[in-house]
């Protein structure tokens, strides 16, 4: 009776299993009810994401507040996160996606960030960044473990992290 068919349950599993503290969703969504604030340009997709950390039990960024104040996203403001968020004003409303994937300075700024956590891995909204932006993440980060279907999200992958 999930909404979740049990390719789910098992990736998630999988995720749980791999080595890391947290998982690193792309796009993320932190929002605050009292819309003032928030980093969340990929609402219908992603406000919701932060949830999946009660099936693979590792911490994530993204949170729903019923009110947010801006010092609780201001850390990933100074990150420069803001300006990754890469939102295509022409993208559909209900199911907006990225305009392009990043330029050099923001993938450099992408890997930073990742590379210096206890990342387990990345979930990846494929839906989201599009074709030409996912097959650069694999470049980057190597191939997929599994991918799934995620009412309201899209396509979702989860890349685990190349541990050295």
């Amino acid at each position: 009776d999930s909404k979740f068919p049990k390719e789910f349950y098992s990736l998630m599993e999988k995720i749980k299993q791999t080595k890391g503290e947290a998982v690193f969703d792309w796009p993320f969504c932190i929002y605050g009810a009292n819309l003032e604030t928030g980093l969340c340009p990929f609402y219908p997709q992603t406000i919701g994401v932060y949830s999946f950390s009660r099936f693979h039990g590792k911490k994530v960024i993204g949170q729903y507040y019923g009110r947010i104040h801006p010092s609780q996203i201001e850390p990933f403001i100074q990150l420069g996160f803001k300006d990754l968020f890469l939102y295509d004003q022409n993208s559909n409303p209900l199911f907006p996606s990225q305009k392009r994937c990043f330029n050099d300075s923001e993938w450099k700024r992408f890997e930073d960030f990742y590379n210096k956590n206890d990342f387990a891995g990345l979930n990846l909204y494929t839906d989201i960044i599009g074709k030409n932006c996912e097959d650069e993440f694999y470049k980057k980060f190597g191939q997929p473990l599994g991918k799934i279907k995620i009412p309201y999200s899209g396509n979702m992958v989860f890349i685990p992290k190349k541990r050295l």
